[in-house]
């Protein structure tokens, strides 16, 4: 679970940065990962 989280918030970091760079496929893209990720978490919890 721990590592879930941490996976997490490194992917919203990550996206962050890429849309302050103009990558806006690969922030999609993050977005994506991180609302998958996001679901995850909730039903764990």
């Amino acid at each position: 679970m721990l590592e879930l989280r941490k996976r997490y918030l490194e992917l919203k970091l990550k996206a962050k940065r890429t849309m302050l760079e103009g990558k806006m496929n690969n922030y999609l893209r993050l977005l994506t990962e991180i609302e998958q990720m996001n679901l995850i978490l909730v039903k764990i919890k």
